[in-house]
């Protein structure tokens, strides 16, 4: 073999590992992904209503934070007030979902909220403007952020 087959047959190795090394995370259905988050979303809500907070563990990262109108919760937070019996959603609807794709494999999901609760006792509803941020860690979409605000009435 001559010195300058070599050669070649060198740089084209070279060039075809950079550019493995170099490729984009594949891409995901966005039309599947989409599905899968709207019930996701729907899940977590459920977990909650249904004080079943390892589902609702299931659906987050261990770092998972939210942020609302009420303060900013962690996880063990989140999972104490799940566990609260001063407190039950007794219902909840969501409307005007939209998905966007920020990069492969993350995602934000925004809608709106309607809910019912029992609070100390007393019957409440409400509504809330909610946003999550959604990461697919091993083909498993886990939400790593949730915020929650209250709508201001013109």
């Amino acid at each position: 073999m001559s010195i300058r087959i070599i050669r070649t047959s060198a740089v084209a190795l070279g060039l075809a590992l950079a550019a493995l090394g170099c490729q984009q995370p594949s891409q995901i259905d966005k039309t599947a992904a989409t599905q899968i988050l709207t019930e996701k979303e729907g899940q977590a809500w459920a977990a909650v209503r249904d004080r079943q907070a390892d589902n609702f563990k299931g659906l987050v990262t261990e770092d998972f934070v939210i942020v609302s109108s009420w303060g900013t919760q962690n996880l063990k937070q989140k999972i104490a007030d799940i566990n609260d019996l001063n407190f039950t959603l007794k219902n909840f609807v969501f409307s005007d979902m939209n998905i966007i794709f920020t990069i492969p494999n993350d995602a934000v999901v925004t809608y709106k909220a309607s809910y019912k609760y029992v609070a100390g006792g007393q019957e409440g509803e409400g509504t809330v403007n909610c946003a999550s941020v959604w990461k697919n860690q091993d083909n498993k979409w886990l939400a790593i952020f949730h915020t929650e605000s209250i709508p201001v009435k013109n």
